[in-house]
């Protein structure tokens, strides 16, 4: 299981989000607010007290 931060690939949306789940269902994600394609800007192998999501966690980060 991945932690991810991503970022809509729309360059007018700038919303970022973080997610948890397997590389593969990461790379699918789509921003709510537009419907495009998120891409990784990092990523790191995360351990959740050993529980595994039932699906991909995927929630908007709070603005810094």
């Amino acid at each position: 299981m991945l932690y991810a931060v991503l970022e809509c690939s729309n360059a007018d949306c700038e919303i970022s989000y973080e997610a948890w789940g397997e590389p593969a269902a990461l790379e699918a994600l789509e921003c709510a607010e537009c419907g495009r394609p998120l891409r990784m800007l990092a990523f790191a192998n995360a351990d959740r007290d050993g529980v595994v999501p039932p699906s991909t966690e995927l929630q908007q980060r709070d603005a810094a």
